[in-house]
């Protein structure tokens, strides 16, 4: 038997069509794998949900950071932990940790295109800090600190350095003409760890 083509069109079409109804009207909609969701308003017993922001996410990481950094016993390690975590969650745990050292912390609407700021924290006496987080294996980079200074002064805002790494003699004295404080090692650690430091 032969079924012309002129026929067949009409009858898919409408099982399709009426396929794709069926779905609409009692399907249920799959969120994109790996996406979170928080509740959002309430309105006649319906919650709405839209997915979480990049920066939630990585404030709440890095919250739970700072009670793994405070479980690992040597300073050493917990520098060479940090050096492994993710950029953005690094910047998120200085955040949170000058917060709990009573600072307000500013942060950036978006992590790229920041101009090499990182955030920036007010201090309980009102001084205006931005905030430089570098992750680093071996010595810091003198052009990264060159670099931040003249940001500061652009913003006319002291500025804090904070690094993973090395930092000589001469980089740290720089930094101080600049109203730029370098906290490294001991210094930063005891930052992460300590209500008050």
């Amino acid at each position: 038997m032969i079924v012309q083509t002129h026929t067949l069109m009409p009858i898919l079409t409408a099982s399709v069509t009426g396929i794709l109804l069926a779905c609409a009207a009692f399907g249920k909609k799959k969120g994109r794998k790996g996406k979170h969701t928080r509740p959002t308003s309430h309105h006649k017993g319906v919650t709405q949900s839209k997915p979480q922001s990049r920066h939630s996410k990585n404030i709440a990481k890095a919250t739970l950071l700072m009670s793994k950094i405070a479980s690992i016993p040597s300073d050493g390690a917990k520098i060479n932990y940090l050096r492994k975590i993710d950029p953005y969650v690094f910047e998120e745990l200085l955040l949170t940790a000058y917060e709990r050292q009573g600072y307000t912390a500013i942060r950036n609407e978006a992590y790229s295109g920041d101009g090499g700021l990182d955030g920036k924290v007010i201090s309980p006496d009102g001084d205006t800090y931005l905030i430089q987080a570098k992750r680093y294996g071996g010595h810091i980079r003198r052009s990264h600190v060159f670099d931040f200074a003249k940001l500061c002064s652009q913003h006319q805002c002291k500025g804090l350095f904070i690094h993973t790494g090395k930092s000589s003699v001469s980089i740290r004295q720089f930094a101080r003409k600049k109203q730029i404080k370098v906290v490294s090692g001991s210094q930063l650690i005891k930052l992460l760890i300590e209500e008050k430091c």
